[in-house]
C-alpha cells in the first residue's frame, strides 16, 4: 500500500497511485516514489512563446509552432501524468508508456550504478536526469526528476544493503 509517498512526490495523481498498487508484490513497501518537474514543460512553452513571435512574419509559421507546441505539452503532460518510478523494499520498478507501455523491474542486487545529471536549469529548479545501470547492458534515462539527489541515496542505500546480505 502507498500510505505515505515520499515528500518530493507532489503530483501523485489517483492514476499513478493506482498503477503503483497494482504494481506492488504481496508485503512491498513503497520506500520512495519519484515525481517528475513541472519543468518538463518549458519545450512546449519556448515554442509558444516563438509561435507569438512567428504572428509578426506569418500566420502559417505561428499556426506551425502552436501545432507543435501543443504536441510537446500533450507530450510532456501524459509522461508527468502516467509515469511512474518507485523503489521499494524489495525492487525498483520504472513503468512508462502509454501505447508502447513499458514495465523495468530491478532487483537492487542487479543495479551497478546510479548516476545523476544535471543541466544549469536542473540545478536550479532542483531537477536532475536519473540513470540507472543494471547488470548486463541495461541501462535507462529517466529525465526531469525532482530531488533526484533523495532518489539515489534510497536506492544506493537499499542497493547496498541488499548486497551485504547476499
Amino acid at each position: 500500500m502507498i500510505a505515505h509517498p515520499a515528500p518530493s512526490a507532489v503530483f501523485l495523481t489517483p492514476e499513478i497511485q493506482d498503477i503503483a498498487e497494482s504494481l506492488l508484490l504481496p508485503n512491498e513497501n513503497v520506500i520512495h516514489l519519484a515525481s517528475i518537474s513541472p519543468f518538463i514543460y518549458w519545450k512546449s512553452v519556448l515554442v509558444a512563446v516563438g509561435a507569438f513571435f512567428a504572428l509578426f512574419f506569418s500566420i502559417n509559421l505561428a499556426v506551425y509552432f502552436l501545432i507543435i507546441s501543443l504536441g510537446l505539452f500533450l507530450m510532456a503532460f501524459s509522461t508527468r501524468k502516467y509515469f511512474l518510478l518507485m523503489a521499494t523494499d524489495q525492487r525498483l520498478l520504472i513503468r512508462c508508456g502509454i501505447i508502447n507501455l513499458e514495465v523495468i523491474q530491478f532487483g537492487y542486487d542487479a543495479i551497478e550504478s546510479i548516476e545523476l545529471s544535471s543541466m544549469l536549469l536542473g540545478q536550479i529548479f532542483g531537477y536532475s536526469s536519473v540513470i540507472i545501470s543494471g547488470t548486463g547492458k541495461r541501462s535507462i534515462a529517466i529525465p526531469y526528476i525532482e530531488n533526484a539527489i533523495i532518489f539515489e541515496d534510497t536506492v544506493t542505500q537499499k542497493s547496498l544493503e541488499k548486497k551485504k546480505t547476499s
